[in-house]
């Protein structure tokens, strides 16, 4: 079970033509809700005056309507108010506005809760729309809790030994996770979704949304020029085509492999720099990261497997084979042993024991389509990161 994910926005301060900022921190207990607009949106000159109406009957029971100009000067927002006899306080577009909009649409809007936090996003304009908005601010005066637990999954053994960190919707349907570091060595959640590579803190917020390379859907980091930051790599199953991302350089390529490729892992070793272990339907291939040939291992029992997992602590590497859609190795438990977490095509998600294939966890969880581990609170322990749907979900040990 996943409470709702909000984004935390109560840092924010907004510019307001002719007044004093607009500081979410300050308005603690209040409604608010930001309306995007521009003089040249036709729906926005129809919403505008509801929301001052919105204001008038709304203000006094805790609500703050901030009608937020984007990128125009100030004396043309100004015109367009007064020409519409409003009074609402006109704000200046910002960075930090422009990564919590999430929406290229005009008119847009934010509703933020009381403790300044995300509750509600719109883009677009439709009839009815500000009675939408006027309903969800009731909700929230009313003392809404804090929104409906998500099912994500079951466990049906050991189901008590994992719970959710977090849980966050990004809207798009998820097909690759990696993890890497910033430069101070902060671990960062990197997702495919839909056409979007994004890139997520420890604590779920969004740091970037890029668009991602073509072909890049799942995904695996590593520092592939010993720059020491960790690129990503992606592809597609069944594909051809690799695409890799230099977080360094904010470069992206791509290249054909010899066929269509199943899964990739990183291969290294004391004696050769790094290279692409990538698994196609008879053929195991090793891989520059520029994608030449540097060997293939054609009667290997990893030839044809749709996953390939290795990881820290592992002398080699595990296969699975169709029915396995996701695979990771890390430290999941409390002992110094090895896990492999593995999600099947029946929609179960599987721990096993490295060494011995014992089940650790199982849990009842359909749609999963990429797993990730890492130790992202530096307590020694792996959490292990699921992609489901349009959900990216953290799991953690529950300490004994």
């Amino acid at each position: 079970m996943a409470m709702p994910w909000f984004e935390d926005a109560s840092d924010l301060s907004i510019d307001i033509i002719g007044g004093e900022p607009f500081r979410v921190a300050d308005r603690r207990g209040r409604i608010i809700l930001l309306d995007f607009w521009a003089s040249w949106c036709v729906p926005c000159k129809k919403e505008l005056p509801a929301l001052q109406r919105l204001q008038d009957k709304e203000g006094e029971s805790g609500v703050d309507v901030v009608a937020v100009n984007v990128d125009e000067p100030d004396q043309v927002a100004l015109a367009m108010i007064s020409d519409l006899g409003l009074r609402l306080p006109v704000g200046r577009f910002n960075d930090r506005l422009a990564g919590l909009l999430d929406s290229g649409k005009l008119p847009s809007a934010l509703l933020l809760d009381g403790e300044g936090r995300i509750r509600k996003r719109w883009g677009g304009y439709r009839e009815g729309l500000v009675e939408v908005f006027r309903g969800e601010i009731h909700k929230l005066l009313g003392g809404e809790p804090d929104g409906l637990p998500i099912m994500l999954g079951a466990g049906t053994e050991n189901g008590s030994r994992y719970s959710v960190r977090w849980s966050r919707n990004l809207n798009r349907p998820v097909g690759g996770l990696a993890v890497l570091a910033t430069p101070g060595g902060e671990p960062v959640v990197a997702a495919t979704a839909g056409r979007e590579l994004v890139s997520l803190r420890k604590d779920g917020k969004i740091l970037s949304r890029l668009d991602a390379p073509s072909g890049m859907v799942a995904l695996l980091a590593a520092d592939l020029n010993d720059d020491g930051i960790k690129d990503l790599i992606g592809f597609r199953r069944g594909s051809q085509t690799v695409a890799t991302y230099d977080f360094a350089t904010r470069n992206g390529k791509s290249w054909d492999a010899p066929v269509g490729l199943l899964s990739i892992m990183v291969g290294r070793s004391d004696d050769r720099p790094v290279e692409l272990i990538a698994g196609a339907l008879d053929t195991v291939y090793r891989l520059s990261p520029d994608g030449a040939v540097l060997g293939t291992e054609g009667d290997t029992p990893a030839a044809g497997a749709w996953s390939l997992l290795t990881g820290p602590g592992l002398g080699g590497f595990g296969v699975g084979s169709d029915q396995v859609v996701a695979g990771v190795a890390g430290r999941f438990g409390e002992s110094e042993a090895r896990q492999v977490a593995l999600a099947t095509r029946d929609g179960n998600l599987l721990i096993l024991e490295a060494g011995t294939g014992s089940l650790e966890y199982r849990a009842s969880w359909a749609g999963i389509t990429a797993l990730a581990g890492q130790d992202l609170d530096s307590d020694g322990i792996d959490e292990l990161i699921v992609a489901s749907g349009s959900f990216v979900t953290v799991l953690e040990r529950n300490m004994q």
